[in-house]
């Protein structure tokens, strides 16, 4: 049985987010999930035949020198920023939904209240009636210093409302794709403090790690999380986390 984060989210487990330990167990994780991204981008798209073929030294010095160049032209590939919530980092479209999600729940409402003023010279369709007109006038406006300025103003009015509906949402601090990182830190430092009477270990397995209690039979897993499932997900974690 895994852990009902989203009932538990906003009561147990949201007040806790940005104490020193949680913020210092995300970044270790996510930085390390950043780590092995920049080996799999650099072996895949930028190592020579013979390059992968090395072992030992070697070949960990030839992954270094193509780390290092690849940084010299992506030099915020590595950069953490804890404004930034976990699921930022992952390779989907998750977090360009709760962008959406989060203008249609609350932006209006902040405008409607008169705390965000709106963006006067952005496109319409009672301006341009023909979507291709549409189209072409926003490809015109996006990226030009009037809607530069207008975002910048936005951004700094969202921010508090925007950080407390991200905390507000479980799925932001998934790190989908890094349980090998994520759950021995993330996952395990907070199993301990929202669950104290268990004692929590990592189980690592080929294609998944996950976090479970002495007799195995509790999961503390954020990213199997499934509230739809009768186990939370918790039997698709351990069944996962035990293939080799």
């Amino acid at each position: 049985m895994n852990y009902d984060f989203q009932t538990n989210w906003k009561t147990l487990i949201k007040p806790l987010l940005h104490t020193p330990q949680i913020e210092s167990a995300i970044r270790y994780g996510t930085v390390a999930f950043l780590k092995n991204e920049l080996r799999s981008i650099v072996y895949e798209n930028h190592m020579e035949e013979y390059e992968r073929r090395l072992v030992g030294r070697r070949y960990r010095s030839a992954m270094k020198k193509r780390c290092d160049e690849y940084l010299e032209t992506h030099p915020d590939f590595l950069k953490y920023d804890k404004k930034h919530r976990p699921l930022h980092y992952c390779q989907n479209d998750h977090y360009l939904n709760f962008e959406e999600d989060f203008e249609i729940e609350i932006g209006q409402k902040l405008i409607d209240a008169g705390i965000l003023l709106p963006d006067k010279n952005e496109p319409n369709e009672e301006t341009y009636p023909v979507e291709e007109d549409l189209q072409n006038a926003w490809d015109e406006y996006f990226g030009s210093d009037t809607h530069n300025k207008y975002m910048e103003y936005k951004n700094k009015v969202i921010e508090p409302y925007w950080n407390d509906y991200l905390d507000g949402e479980y799925e932001a601090y998934c790190l989908y794709g890094g349980c090998h990182w994520y759950n021995p830190t993330f996952s395990l430092t907070l199993a301990k403090m929202v669950v104290p009477t268990e004692k929590w270990r990592v189980k690592y397995g080929k294609y998944h790690t996950t976090v479970v209690n002495e007799t195995g039979d509790r999961v503390f897993d954020i990213l199997y999380y499934d509230p739809s499932d009768g186990t939370f997900g918790g039997t698709k974690a351990l069944k996962h986390a035990q293939e080799n």
